[in-house]
Formats: C-alpha cells, sequence, structure tokens
C-alpha cells in the first residue's frame, strides 16, 4: 500500500493517494460561529466495491487509536453534534460543520473505503475561521434631580437582561464607560450575535434607547465609492472580507439576490457599475464561489431622473408651441397681404382712398402701428369720395363677392340718387 504523506514522513498515513478525489473549493473562509459545507466527488476503480465514506482532518490525529489510521469526525469528541453528512449515496460526500470553532482552522479530507483499501488525496479543503470584534457606542442625558442606578446594553427582546451576564456572551462582552458614554464590547463576533441592541439605564423608572443599534455579522462586506448617484454616472462596488482567500478567489455581485448582468465590469473584488440608469437601483451584496459567505446588502439610490426628463420635455413643448404659433401667423400674413394687394387694385380704378391698417399678428402690444407708412398694405375698411358713384358700387359688390375682410365699405350718401 502506498502511503499517504503531508510533508515529513511523521506525517504520512496509511491511506492510498486517489487523484480522483476532487473538492468544490480548495478554500473555505467561515466566520466563527457560522457553518460551512463542503463536497467531495470520487471515481473508485471498476473492480473495487464502496463501503464507506468519511471525513477526517490530520490535526485531530492525536484523539486517533493509531496516528498513522485517520478517524471518523463523527466520532471525535471535538466535533461531537457539529458535523453532519449528506449525498453519501453516490459516489460524493458533503460535510457539514455547524457552530465553527477558531480551532477548526484546517485542512480536511474525504476517504472512501472499498474492498481494495482506504483511499483519500493529498490536497483536501482548507478551511480558515475567523473571529472579530465590535464595539456599540450610546451616549446618554436625563433630568436633574434624577439618580441613576444601573446601566447596561440589553437585547431588543430582553430588556430586563444585561447583555455581559448572558450565558452567549461571557467572557466576550465587556463595557467601556465614560461620564456620558456607554460602550459594548463584543470579542469573537458569532454569526447568532446578529440582532438588535439597546442601551437602558434604570433611576425611578427604566429608560432604553430606540430604535438600538443593528449589528450584522458576516465575513464579506460591500464597500461603494457613493450611494445616491445620477443617471449617467459610475460608481465601483468593492467586496472586502476578513477571511484570508485562497490565491485568485472568484467574487461573485448579486442585485436584489439575483446575479449581477453582464453589462458590468467585475474585476478581482470589484464591480464596476458604467454608465447608470434607472434600472441600476437596487440592494448589492456579494459572495466567494465555493465559499459559504454572503455579504450584507448596499442600496444605490439612482436620483435626478425624473427632474431632469419632466424639464426636457417641458422645453420642447414650449418649442413646438412656439414654431406652431409663428407659422401660423405667418399664412396669415401671407393671406392678408394677397388681399390687400386686391384692394390695392381696386383703389387705383375706383377713385380715391383712405386706409387704416391693422396687423395680423403682434407680439408686442405696445408697439405704435404706422398708418401712414406707403408698404404697409394692410386694410380693413375702405372710404370714397363723391367721384364715380358707379364705379364706388360696382367695387362695393365685388369686395363683398370676394372677401369677407372687406365687408363694410361706407360710402357717403350726397350726390347719390
Amino acid at each position: 500500500m502506498n502511503h499517504f504523506c503531508l510533508g515529513i514522513l511523521s506525517d504520512c498515513l496509511q491511506v492510498t493517494v486517489d487523484h480522483e478525489v476532487t473538492y468544490n473549493s480548495q478554500s473555505i473562509c467561515g466566520l466563527k460561529g457560522s457553518s460551512v459545507v463542503m463536497t467531495c466527488s470520487y471515481t473508485p476503480p471498476t473492480n473495487q466495491t464502496v463501503s464507506s465514506v468519511f471525513w477526517f482532518s490530520p490535526k485531530q490525529r492525536h484523539h486517533w487509536w493509531g496516528e498513522d489510521q485517520p478517524e471518523d469526525l463523527l466520532l471525535d469528541s471535538d466535533y461531537m453534534g457539529r458535523v453532519k453528512y449528506t449525498g453519501t449515496e453516490g459516489r460524493s460526500s458533503t460535510l457539514t460543520i455547524t457552530d465553527l470553532r477558531l480551532g477548526d482552522s484546517g485542512v480536511y479530507h474525504c476517504l472512501y473505503v472499498s474492498n481494495e483499501g482506504r483511499y483519500s488525496d493529498l490536497t483536501g479543503v482548507n478551511i480558515t475561521v475567523t473571529g472579530s470584534s465590535v464595539e456599540l457606542s450610546s451616549s446618554y442625558t436625563y433630568p436633574r434631580g434624577l439618580t441613576v442606578t444601573h446601566t447596561f446594553w440589553h437585547d431588543k427582546e430582553k430588556q430586563n437582561l444585561d447583555i455581559v451576564k448572558m450565558e452567549n456572551f461571557k467572557g466576550r462582552g465587556e463595557y467601556r464607560n465614560t461620564t456620558d458614554h456607554f460602550n459594548l464590547s463584543i470579542r469573537d463576533v458569532r454569526e447568532r450575535d446578529a440582532g438588535e441592541y439597546r442601551f437602558r439605564f434604570i433611576a425611578d423608572t427604566g429608560f432604553s434607547g430606540k430604535p438600538g443599534v443593528i449589528l450584522n455579522v458576516t465575513g464579506l462586506q460591500v464597500k461603494t465609492s457613493a450611494h445616491n448617484v445620477t443617471e449617467g454616472q459610475d460608481v465601483t462596488l468593492t467586496c472586502s472580507t476578513s477571511c484570508s482567500l485562497s490565491n485568485n478567489p472568484t467574487f461573485v455581485w448579486y442585485k436584489n439576490g439575483q446575479p449581477v448582468t453582464n453589462r458590468h465590469v467585475r474585476k478581482n473584488n470589484k464591480l464596476y457599475l458604467i454608465s447608470l440608469n434607472t434600472e441600476d437601483h437596487g440592494n448589492y451584496s456579494c459572495g466567494v464561489k465555493g465559499h459559504n459567505l454572503i455579504s450584507s446588502a448596499v442600496t444605490l439610490y439612482i436620483t435626478g431622473v425624473a427632474s431632469e426628463t419632466h424639464t426636457g420635455v417641458y422645453a420642447s413643448a414650449g418649442v413646438i408651441i412656439l414654431l406652431t404659433v409663428s407659422l401660423l401667423c405667418a399664412v396669415l400674413w401671407i393671406r392678408k397681404r394677397r388681399r390687400n394687394n386686391l384692394s390695392e387694385r381696386t383703389e387705383s380704378t375706383g377713385g380715391e382712398g383712405r386706409a387704416t391698417s391693422t396687423p395680423v399678428c403682434s407680439n408686442d402690444s405696445s408697439q405704435a402701428v404706422d398708418t401712414d407708412d406707403d408698404n404697409n398694405v394692410q386694410y380693413s375698411s375702405l372710404q370714397f369720395g363723391q367721384r364715380n358713384k358707379q364705379n364706388n358700387k360696382h367695387q362695393q359688390r365685388q369686395g363683398e363677392d370676394s372677401d369677407v375682410l372687406y365687408a363694410s365699405v361706407r360710402v357717403p350718401l350726397t350726390g347719390l340718387s
């Protein structure tokens, strides 16, 4: 049997190396208190029958009966109640570890047992468990004459229970207080620590700060160059992690829980949103391919689009109305000039006359109209002397027949029969 060796001779295990054992990820980062999931696939030779599959970690060898004989994680007291296998019916196996601890960091291997021996691989999956700390800050004032007897932080649902005295926070929570500030510090933050926390002080009655502080716990965080942008601008989103990831990790971006389309540029841990439009408004989060981590979301607001659109519509409508009025004035002016030309010919054959002018269109109501201008031929009425009475009557009928603008022709009664 070929021995499975990890770097030095003392780490050799009595396991045959099978290069057909593969994993869905080479490295997984998990936050303390969270869960990780990893899957292996294997392809045994056709002449072998697989009887069982289990997972092991070389760092636990001090718990084995024989230090060169890997043992099932399910039997390890350090993982009791925190390990589960699924999907072992086919040629694969999925390992889930819950309530991660800092001591869980290490390499994990999948091993299958057949009628020919025990087989595993050389690489395995490297798990990194990280912890972090957070400080929640508060300031408070109270009326004069009031005596404060107790100050503490509490969970939203447990208003009278001091956080640092709760079993889940023992050894991890402490207070940092000054004259008017009372801060809560939590070490080794775990996934289940997420929630709303409120500061409370007790005097004659109890007072709590609302709505409190919301604590989101995740190994990933999205940072944005801007939250409020105008349509057409560019924004860069960055996915940062507290975990040490493997070389060249693949970052995955989501908008409102759905994968981001290929319209935007993704490079390393950044998402470049180019020439934003209203469709880009939403909540953005990130993850790492092969890792059981999703960041909390940040909201991107696209502003200024509606007002600019309405301004453009109003301006266009104003231009159209102005052009329409100008065109209408031009048409009426041309028609009136033609009629005035006809009137001039009538005047030259019918006798002397006097004209009063009225403009067809005017943009300035205060503008004076020069009635003595020889070039102004816009007529609204005609007055004739006594000569050529018959011609005048004839021209009157002609004016009535040709155009309603000349229906009022005043002829003196003197000399008419």
